[in-house]
């Protein structure tokens, strides 16, 4: 998609922080593209979890801030699972380096300062995000893999084992702090290959740190992978969550043109 999407592929694990990056300045993530996936695993009704899931699934959408744990909101996404998939993503940190993705229906739009203020689309189910021809598609494969229902439900069935740690105070919100054992491979097999998650380079069992409020809804979610680079690690997730509920209304861009 003009600057997003090019003719040239690149492919491999890389690291959350690596992933965000990229997510930020348009530059390709993957290959390919998934509207969803396989049911995850069912997880044990009983599970520590279980409420955490169901919680999640009927609130419908929510506000996602997508970063490491050096940097925050370097993607701000609103999503929406209620009464049909839409979501709107904005990535990077400064205004003329923003990239807007947009998922309307059965098409996915790009647009913003990134790609000059000009939006163009494709269906979600065109062959090219799936790496046809050798096709770019820039961050839009991964965006659409996220499904933050099914993620959460993922994990359920992986956990092995949850340590409540008591009530901690999280931007602003009272919220419980739960300590998780995951069996990261279980988990990342139940994800869609797109998903940043199961991008991650973990150990085979990986401690996970989650905060809920007092309706079992996350208002934020931590872990770290193996990579490193120069300098120290930067192979770490952080997620914020808020605006639980809310009304997400993801409009149609003006003008925007298909690829060609």
């Amino acid at each position: 998609m003009v600057a997003a999407m090019s003719q040239h592929r690149k492919t491999g694990q890389l690291s959350w922080r690596r992933l965000t990056v990229l997510l930020a300045s348009g530059v390709t993530v993957l290959a390919g593209c998934s509207d969803g996936g396989e049911d995850p695993t069912s997880y044990d009704e009983g599970s520590p979890l279980a409420s955490v899931v169901a919680a999640v699934e009927g609130a419908g959408s929510v506000h996602l801030s997508l970063g490491t744990q050096t940097r925050r909101g370097e993607v701000e996404m609103d999503v929406t699972w209620e009464d049909e998939d839409a979501f709107r993503a904005v990535a990077g940190t400064g205004t003329a380096s923003r990239l807007d993705v947009r998922r309307v229906d059965d098409k996915v739009y790009v647009g913003g300062e990134a790609v000059g203020l000009q939006w163009t689309y494709l269906e979600v189910d065109d062959p090219r995000l799936q790496g046809e021809g050798g096709f770019d598609a820039g961050p839009v494969p991964v965006l659409l893999a996220v499904d933050v229902p099914g993620e959460l439900e993922a994990l359920a069935a992986a956990v092995q084992e949850t340590r409540d740690l008591g009530e901690e105070q999280v931007e602003g919100v009272t919220a419980k702090h739960l300590e998780l054992t995951v069996d990261s491979k279980a988990w990342q097999a139940e994800l869609p290959e797109e998903s940043m998650h199961a991008q991650m380079d973990l150990p085979e069992t990986v401690t996970m740190d989650l905060w809920v409020d007092e309706q079992d809804l996350p208002v934020r979610w931590d872990y770290e992978g193996q990579g490193s680079t120069e300098g120290g690690k930067d192979d770490t997730a952080r997620l914020y969550f808020t605006g639980w509920g809310d009304p997400v209304e993801v409009k149609v861009p003006g003008r925007a043109q298909p690829v060609e």
